[in-house]
């Protein structure tokens, strides 16, 4: 069985505070990172679709190969109902996946970080990075 450490996680800051999980491999570290980045729309952490939950598989292959994870709600997904549709791509991305970033640098158990987007998240992973 697949030994990994599943971490909540909050990404950003007021007033857009973002619920996510960092997905670490059992063990001291300090390891490689991968931070997730959505494709367009209101996506949750996981990127599901139907049944499919892209990016919480990911997570877990990643741990299984000695890499952390960090995903995490989108802001359109948790605060969609405050948002206007005056809302940039910095706003919608960029700024929390940067906020992601900088937090995974923080950590002592984190060595060293890299962006992977899906989509849109894809496009825009080298500004981020």
């Amino acid at each position: 069985m697949l030994a990994l450490v599943v971490v909540a996680i909050t990404v950003g800051a007021a007033p857009y505070e973002l619920p996510g999980t960092l997905t670490l491999p059992d063990g001291a570290g300090p390891f490689p990172a991968v931070v997730l980045v959505h494709g367009s729309g209101p996506n949750d952490r996981d990127e599901t679709v139907g049944r499919t939950k892209l990016f919480a598989d990911l997570a877990t292959g990643l741990a299984a190969h000695g890499i952390a994870s960090l995903r995490y709600d989108k802001r359109t997904y948790v605060y969609g109902d405050r948002l206007t549709n005056d809302i940039t791509l910095d706003d919608e991305v960029i700024v929390d996946a940067v906020a992601a970033v900088q937090l995974l640098e923080a950590r002592a158990d984190i060595a060293r970080v890299v962006v992977v987007g899906h989509s849109l998240g894809g496009m825009l992973a080298p500004e981020i990075a």
